[in-house]
């Protein structure tokens, strides 16, 4: 996903993101941002994530969460723009199926990518309009690069706020399987938004 990396750095009003291999190659010390990375994974954002992404409580188990996430994804890093100040990140990862097409050779696959989306944000941002915000500027980006075909994203079924954030952004409900009380939500650029969510 490095392409994608180097790629995805965009800004809204608010927000400037950027990778994370882009802070750290920049200067910014990992241990630094490790510091972010304790004071954002509180019991409250981390309450409905995977086991692994639990329980992060010193430096060495930040340093050890962010190396995960940037082997494994596009890793970019959220910051308030005043202020540099980081409030979040944000994950892409190639959907199997496609990877697995193109590795067979598949005449009919798309060259753009479907991707699995995943962000979070410090408690102290919720309920301020950054997640909508962020995705917003995700998909504005997305459709400017035309690297992207589609986005998919798993939100936990009592999380009304993302789900609320998905729908103002043109996500959809989308048939898939996952763990249970996982709704999947997906938007696909290559098709005209349908009419947009009443919360609007």
């Amino acid at each position: 996903m490095n392409e994608f990396e180097d790629l995805c750095h965009f800004r809204t009003p608010r927000l400037t993101v950027s990778s994370w291999w882009e802070h750290v190659n920049c200067g910014v010390s990992e241990v630094k941002l490790a510091q972010t990375v304790l004071e954002t994974l509180t019991p409250r954002v981390t309450a409905t994530l995977p086991e692994g992404w639990q329980d992060i409580n010193h430096i060495e188990d930040a340093l050890l969460w962010m190396n995960d996430r940037a082997s494994e994804s596009c890793f970019l890093v959220v910051q308030e723009s005043s202020d540099d100040q980081v409030i979040g990140f944000v994950f892409l990862h190639e959907l199997a199926q496609e990877l697995e097409a193109i590795a067979q050779g598949a005449d009919n696959v798309s060259i753009k990518s479907e991707l699995h989306l995943g962000y979070l944000l410090a408690e102290n941002y919720w309920g301020k309009g950054y997640a909508s915000e962020l995705i917003a500027g995700l998909v504005e980006w997305a459709k400017a690069s035309g690297e992207v075909k589609s986005f998919v994203g798993g939100v936990d079924i009592d999380n009304t706020a993302s789900i609320m954030v998905m729908e103002k952004n043109g996500f959809t409900f989308h048939q898939s399987e996952g763990r249970n009380n996982t709704l999947f939500m997906q938007l696909e650029l290559d098709k005209p938004s349908l009419s947009r969510s009443k919360f609007n």
